[in-house]
């Protein structure tokens, strides 16, 4: 994972680059609607990207940053003082704690290319966009649930990791499906054939989606359809 955030006239915010040991990459440009220096942009941008990476079902993480600042932070290398860094730190570890493995480096800007373009003059056209419009340390803590098997997750696993289904069976039928799905923006989608993408949702998502459609602004205009996994 490469991440990069700027604070600046012209900055976004963040940038996040995952790239799977298979060579998938996943790039997402993180917008911080709220002044924050470059110290709190980069812990921002890396708090984003552990989330992306836990969203994934990554379980090993090796973290590379331009701030030797947040860098040697996090490996308790140097004293985070000022007490906004302090609660970014503290905010950061919590979230590391979940992962198997956790390893972070520092590396010059020159190094950290593929990040720095974006933090500094935004997404290009179609690039994943999050927008953020409070400090990931005012968020109050959420407890972590356990989480349900759902049918995304052999799709997930293969885009990420490049993991197949256990059994020569298995995993012959789930190639011949796979083909027809990618993952754009950080989500699994599902290719139409009138060249359109349908994104894929988890079962425990629908009752949510549901009733975001039908207590939205358009919920009135709703008409009564099928919902569809897939």
């Amino acid at each position: 994972m490469f991440v990069n955030g700027a604070s600046g006239k012209h900055s976004l915010g963040g940038r996040v680059v995952l790239i799977s040991p298979q060579g998938v990459s996943i790039e997402q440009a993180v917008a911080l609607h709220f002044p924050v220096t470059n110290n709190q942009a980069e812990y921002e941008a890396v708090i984003a990207g552990l989330r992306l990476a836990k969203e994934l079902g990554v379980h090993d993480v090796e973290l590379f940053t331009d701030s030797l600042v947040v860098a040697s932070q996090i490996r308790g290398e140097y004293e985070a003082r000022e007490s906004t860094l302090l609660k970014y730190l503290s905010k950061v570890r919590m979230i590391i704690g979940g992962f198997r493995a956790f390893s972070i480096q520092h590396v010059p800007s020159e190094e950290n290319e593929a990040a720095d373009r974006l933090a500094k003059f935004g997404p290009r056209r179609g690039e994943a966009l999050t927008e953020l419009f409070h400090p990931a340390i005012e968020e109050g803590e959420l407890m972590e649930v356990d989480r349900r098997p759902s049918w995304v997750d052999p799709f997930i696993a293969f885009f990420t990791t490049g993991s197949l289904p256990e059994g020569f069976k298995e995993a012959k039928g789930f190639r011949l499906k796979v083909v027809h799905y990618l993952m754009h923006e950080g989500g699994l989608h599902r290719k139409m054939l009138s060249g359109l993408f349908a994104r894929c949702v988890a079962e425990e998502e629908i009752p949510r989606i549901l009733e975001e459609v039908h207590s939205g602004e358009c919920g009135s205009h709703s008409g009564v359809g099928r919902w569809k996994q897939g």
